[in-house]
């Protein structure tokens, strides 16, 4: 049976997926709602994607801390930004 080939792009969104579900639970929120708040910030591509090589290879609970803190960070930062 062959496989399909399976590029980094593959990997990456998988990845995305994953994390953004794992996250979307522990924080009790729908996922799309945090697909939506990370992407409004530019988070999904900035740190799902982009930190893909070093992120993959830690623990779920280790991903989705750094996302849920991300999150906070920029929101926040953003929020100032709009005071100015």
């Amino acid at each position: 049976m062959n496989q399909p080939d399976r590029t980094s792009s593959n990997y990456k969104l998988e990845f995305a997926v994953f994390a953004l579900e794992a996250t979307a639970q522990k924080a009790n929120m729908p996922t799309k709602e945090l697909f939506d708040r990370l992407n409004r910030l530019g988070l999904v591509q900035n740190i799902l994607l982009d930190c893909y090589e070093t992120l993959h290879t830690q623990s779920r609970n280790y991903i989705t801390d750094v996302i849920l803190e991300a999150l906070q960070a920029w929101e926040e930062d953003n929020k100032k930004q709009q005071k100015e």
